[in-house]
């Protein structure tokens, strides 16, 4: 169906290659640069295929001064639950500092995390049921939907993120000190881990 032959395993295996990224001259609309880059250098199709990968996603993110992860992270603008669980299935995500050098990278699972699953389950339907474009971001706690696109007049879009605090929690199993985003949620998550 989509025209993907590479595996996430593979994808690893190169990247770990990779110290720093050039990003200067991305420019890209749908995309961060930093993915941008990846995907090329990993020899990608550039297109909005479901999955990069035979059997996952690459996502990436930078970090912030405090070493937290900077900004919510962008899943999806595919409103469709069966959609967004296969893109969360497995995830090769890769964290670069606010200089472009590569920090972090991991295969991870979110749908294996039981809080990350039930939370799925209750703030995705309710986004996709009120309809995007009418959910505040003060709607949920964990799973967001964000306008995407340009300043201005252009046209808006609302994509699927999960909020920055809890990707952090996602990726490094710590929920930052200083976030307030579900924050009562933390003891649950908590337990999840154990």
């Amino acid at each position: 169906m989509y025209n993907i032959c590479m595996k996430i395993e593979e994808a690893y295996n190169k990247i770990k290659k990779f110290s720093t990224l050039n990003t200067e001259h991305e420019h890209i609309n749908n995309k961060g640069s930093m993915g941008h880059v990846l995907e090329k250098a990993l020899g990608l199709n550039l297109n909005s295929n479901l999955m990069d990968f035979e059997d996952g996603e690459l996502k990436t993110f930078h970090y912030n001064e405090r070493n937290e992860v900077k900004e919510d992270f962008r899943i999806t603008s595919r409103w469709n639950l069966d959609e967004i669980k296969m893109k969360l299935e497995q995830l090769l995500v890769v964290g670069a500092n606010l200089n472009n050098q590569i920090e972090f990278m991991k295969i991870v699972r979110p749908l294996e995390n039981i809080f990350f699953l039930e939370q799925l389950e209750i703030e995705v339907p309710f986004i996709i049921e009120k309809g995007p474009m009418n959910c505040s971001q003060a709607d949920t706690n964990v799973f967001i939907a964000k306008t995407q696109g340009r300043g201005g007049g252009a046209p808006k879009e609302r994509s699927l993120y999960i909020s920055r605090p809890w990707a952090h929690a996602l990726f490094h199993g710590v929920y930052p000190k200083r976030a307030r985003k579900g924050k009562h949620l933390v003891a649950e998550f908590e337990l999840s881990l154990k």
